[in-house]
């Protein structure tokens, strides 16, 4: 009898920890999918889950979440409100304090939009997006972006990016808050210093079909123009173009500041060869973006 009484006491354990804990948890933390903490530092009552989840209300951590970790190689979304609603935000790696980008307590719905191991059904790949990284070579902590940021201490980001990855279209970068004083890039920069923004991203945003999402600009219309001067702050002989140039002529090699229409590449080479960026905004000072005397051709991008 005695024998039969611990037998019960123990199943009974056993269901009330299993009954205790939310169905997703279905592995060990770490591994594949995302595994969200209701406290800080991975503690906490926790889940995780293989597949979209539209609302966390059955599992008991709607709007508790403090923490969490995403398997290797995969990026996860997580929004404020159910069924994906509200702001989101994509995760990759681990975030052991979500109050430090101002989503603590704050995540209602998750689901996957990279990566997977075979456990979720193919899904359209994740639009174009910015991933902005803490260190030089694409290291350190990083956000995806995937719409227009208006300031990014929402993302506790602001002044921290020292290199870029583009997954496609363009994308501008800005100093300061609300898109202004930008750069526009179309490709990886390891070093956002060769830009003259290490360190200095405030805002930024998709530009013509570079992502979608409220804040994007128009598209281009015709009436593009560059003028290049031959001394800082628009001063000195000038000249203007309003079509692709292989060749700057006169000025060529002497550009020290630039009024921009639309948005150009600009190389150091004729003939659109050697190193080029992106300018789609004035430059006071070339300097600045390390091209000062260095423009030998430009073209008008589509």
């Amino acid at each position: 009898m005695l024998r039969k009484r611990m037998t019960v006491v123990l199943v009974a354990a056993v269901c009330a920890l299993a009954l205790g804990r939310p169905a997703a948890q279905q592995r060990d933390i770490g591994g594949i999918g995302i595994t969200v903490f209701e406290d800080r530092n991975f503690r906490g009552e926790n889940a995780t889950f293989l597949q979209d989840t539209p609302t966390l209300g059955s599992f008991r951590l709607d709007n508790r979440i403090s923490s969490l970790r995403v398997g290797p190689g995969e990026m996860w979304e997580a929004c404020e409100e159910a069924y994906f609603r509200g702001r989101c935000q994509v995760f990759s790696g681990t975030e052991s304090d979500l109050g430090r980008v101002r989503w603590d307590n704050r995540i209602s719905s998750l689901r996957r939009v990279q990566g997977g191991g075979g456990y979720q059904p193919p899904r359209p790949p994740m639009g174009p997006s910015a991933v902005l990284y803490r260190g030089t070579g694409y290291t350190g902590e990083e956000r995806v972006i995937t719409s227009a940021v208006t300031d990014l201490r929402s993302f506790g980001f602001d002044n921290a990016a020292q290199s870029v990855r583009i997954t496609g279209g363009a994308w501008q970068l800005c100093e300061d808050s609300r898109f202004r004083d930008c750069r526009t890039v179309t490709s990886d920069l390891a070093n956002l210093s060769s830009v003259g923004l290490s360190r200095r991203v405030s805002s930024l945003r998709p530009v013509a079909g570079g992502g979608g999402g409220v804040g994007v600009l128009p598209p281009f219309t015709p009436g593009g123009r560059l003028q290049f001067y031959d001394r800082t702050r628009f001063r000195g002989p000038s000249q203007t173009i309003t079509t692709d140039a292989a060749s700057l002529g006169s000025m060529a090699g002497r550009a020290e500041s630039l009024r921009v229409q639309g948005v150009w590449q600009v190389c150091e080479a004729q003939n659109f060869t050697g190193q080029c960026i992106l300018v789609g905004n004035d430059e006071t000072d070339l300097a600045r973006l390390g091209w000062r005397n260095r423009i030998r051709s430009a073209r008008r991008m589509p």
